[in-house]
């Protein structure tokens, strides 16, 4: 069989575990990736002629084996559920796949046996940010908004625009309880909102200040809980 031409990247999660490396490490670190992902674990005097120098941010992206082998866990996780996705499609080939007239896939009509989706442990720290629709652990849950950005592209952005994790954490919240709509319309463009958001939460936390060092203590819920 041939080999597998590729394997599920997610940008948002490639984007906030490098942020601590530079340009040239984040080059290469893809780099070793890739050819990981077609030849395998490797040698460090591989990947030393492949990509040169290697910086002690980059080494911690991956685990050195028994035999002396360089590896990325998440890379083999990702390869393998790629793999028991393929898998399972191909067994619902042999049975004749869907039969005309039949209820589209994306309507979930009970639990799923082997025709798994492809991102079925996707983020496992954060799997109510990734699914959209389906079952986890035996529990159907809601549908989720397909443009609902995962909260780590939100971390992101707050940390960039001179937020917090902690505003972060308020705003993605907020409207992860709404259903990613605001006014009946779908919060596609949020990145906009963020500003504002910090803008506000810093009024109110300045407000909260100035009360308190004016021996008052009793701002309104909405004040001291943010947005």
């Amino acid at each position: 069989m041939a080999k597998d031409p590729a394997f599920l990247f997610y940008s948002s999660d490639f984007l906030t575990g490098t942020l601590t490396l530079n340009f040239e490490d984040r080059g290469r670190y893809i780099t070793i990736l890739c050819l990981m992902h077609q030849q395998g674990r490797l040698q460090e005097d591989t990947i030393r002629f492949v990509v040169g120098f290697i910086s002690d941010s980059l080494r911690s992206k991956f685990s050195i084996d028994e035999s002396g082998n360089w590896y990325n866990p998440r890379l083999e996780d990702e390869v393998e559920k790629r793999k028991h996705f393929t898998e399972s499609r191909r067994n619902n080939g042999k049975k004749g796949g869907r039969k005309p007239n039949a209820i589209p896939n994306d309507i979930p009509i009970g639990l799923p046996t082997t025709n798994l989706t492809e991102n079925e442990n996707e983020n496992e720290n954060e799997n109510i940010n990734e699914l959209s629709k389906g079952v986890v652990g035996g529990n159907i849950i809601e549908s989720r908004p397909l443009y609902a950005p995962p909260k780590g592209e939100v971390q992101r952005v707050f940390i960039q625009q001179g937020g917090t994790m902690e505003m972060a954490e308020h705003f993605y919240n907020k409207y992860e309880a709404i259903g990613w709509v605001l006014n009946g319309s779908p919060v596609k463009q949020w990145g906009y909102l963020v500003k504002n958001f910090i803008i506000n939460w810093k009024n109110n936390n300045n407000a909260k200040n100035t009360h308190t060092s004016n021996g008052r203590n009793d701002l309104p819920t909405e004040l001291t809980k943010g947005f």
